[in-house]
């Protein structure tokens, strides 16, 4: 049997390090796979297993220079990369290449194309986010009632659709009327990786100040300019540093509203990081403020690394996590104030950090890499029984 995974536009993220991490647990188990990206550029989250070959589905022959140029001229971003990337999947679905392709980028695109060449193929779409929240973020009800319709039309053409969190398999199985969707967890796996202590991995946590951190990618959604706010305000009764890691639209916005509240030497912008797992495990606090999510990384790993989280309680994902609030905080979302008396909260309270943290790393199992690819192959056999 074999799997293609398929990531066109290849960027850094929660997307990026659950393939790489899926790929090698399933590579692991003898499957034979490979990952289809547009271009050349490397993964950077997490390292791929050196023996999985990697096809690159950048065509640059003569035959389709003016298909090309008309997709570059016509569209942008990752449109052009998906559009590009479809005229080599083309020939894999006629050829029937591969069994199985998951799709942790553009499922409905690879669907769409399945039925037009009559492949074989079983296409597996992943859904990595609330697909009504996100579409919500549209300010016309045009366009909310557009992309609604449009995600119900490709979701109906895959074969199935996995998502990360229980409320978002709920609300693809509602948008098409019928239990298509189900829903797998992300890979979280710490055991053999090695932390670095405090002191040792970077000079910021060698001031005696109570460490917060976020992490994930700078734009809109993640609100991070409420936990600048917050930050200030928690300073007038605590000696914290917010420690920022990631990249994204927003990062200079941010910075000037960090130096507009003068706070800009209590906040450190990392940028991206590839070990983010020593980020977190040496904080005191992880915090989120994000409007919309499916299933967080960084929470998931804060959980499973025993750092207490506060999170706003946007749909679904940290909710899921945090056991409605049992293993975690959770705050309304765009609330600034409540999320100041709760990151005090437990910054006073030594005995919640300790019982948060104990009750978190209880969960670390519910994301093995062996538990995460042992139920993904299941629904590889299950698809591959139906002729």
């Amino acid at each position: 049997m074999k799997i293609g995974m398929v990531f066109p536009a290849v960027e850094y993220g929660g997307q990026e390090k659950n393939l790489v991490l899926l790929s090698n647990e399933l590579y692991k188990k003898n499957y034979d796979l490979e990952i289809l990206s547009y271009g050349n550029k490397n993964f950077t989250t997490a390292n791929i297993n050196p023996n999985i070959k990697r096809i690159n589905l950048e065509l640059n022959s003569i035959k389709f220079v003016i298909i090309n140029l008309i997709i570059t001229l016509i569209t942008s971003g990752m449109l052009k990369i998906y559009l590009k990337s479809s005229l080599k999947m083309v020939g894999y679905l006629i050829s029937n290449k591969y069994n199985t392709l998951i799709c942790f980028q553009a499922g409905g695109l690879i669907s769409f194309l399945k039925i037009l060449t009559m492949s074989k193929t079983k296409i597996i779409t992943r859904e990595s986010t609330s697909p009504i929240s996100m579409t919500r973020i549209q300010k016309s009800a045009f366009f909310y009632s557009l992309r609604i319709n449009l995600k119900k039309f490709f979701y109906n053409l895959s074969d199935l659709i996995i998502a990360n969190s229980k409320g978002s398999k709920n609300e693809i199985n509602n948008i098409l009327n019928k239990d298509k969707a189900i829903q797998i967890n992300n890979i979280c796996d710490f055991s053999n990786t090695q932390i670095i202590s405090a002191t040792k991995f970077d000079p910021i946590f060698k001031s005696p100040t109570k460490k917060i951190i976020t992490v994930g990618r700078l734009n809109a959604t993640k609100r991070v300019d409420i936990l600048l706010k917050a930050t200030k305000k928690i300073l007038d009764t605590h000696n914290v540093d917010l420690i920022i890691v990631g990249e994204g639209p927003e990062k200079l916005k941010l910075k000037k509203l960090a130096k507009d509240l003068t706070i800009s030497e209590r906040v450190h912008f990392i940028g991206f990081s590839d070990e983010t797992h020593n980020w977190i495990a040496n904080s005191d606090l992880y915090v989120s403020a994000s409007i919309v999510e499916g299933s967080p990384n960084s929470i998931i790993e804060s959980v499973c690394l025993g750092t207490p989280v506060v999170a706003a309680d946007c749909n679904f994902g940290p909710k899921e996590i945090l056991d409605n609030g049992k293993i975690g905080i959770l705050v309304p979302i765009n609330n600034t104030s409540k999320m100041i008396k709760s990151i005090n909260n437990i910054l006073d309270n030594e005995k919640l950090r300790k019982e948060l943290s104990k009750l978190s790393k209880k969960q670390k199992s519910n994301y093995s890499a062996d538990k995460i690819s042992e139920l993904y192959i299941r629904e590889i056999s299950k698809l591959n029984e139906i002729n």
